[in-house]
């Protein structure tokens, strides 16, 4: 579960160095193709003991994913202006479900 969490959060960081670079869109949409892939390889590890924990934490892979598609996919990443907004509300639907963990 970490790997994969720390192999997204590489891809976050790389998605924000690539819009600082100007990097065209599509290499924009391969960095959240990797972050979708390792959230779904983090979702399938059951590490949680508490089944009540463990649904708390499949709700919020359904929300993240949902975001995913409606908010980031269908979104035009065209100027520098809109990136950041959308990478920073990516990283607002992250820190949701981290800060739920560390309760």
């Amino acid at each position: 579960f970490v790997e994969q969490m720390e192999a997204s959060s590489a891809e976050m960081k790389g998605l924000a160095a690539d819009i600082e670079a100007g990097k065209p869109e599509a290499d924009l949409r391969k960095r959240l193709a990797r972050i979708r892939e390792h959230n779904g390889k983090a979702r399938e590890v059951k590490y949680r003991k508490d089944d009540e924990e463990a649904e708390l934490l499949d709700g919020h892979f359904d929300i993240f994913e949902l975001k995913l598609k409606s908010d980031f996919e269908a979104a035009t990443w065209d100027t520098k202006e809109v990136r950041l907004n959308l990478l920073a509300r990516l990283k607002a639907k992250c820190n949701v479900c981290h800060e739920e963990c560390r309760k």
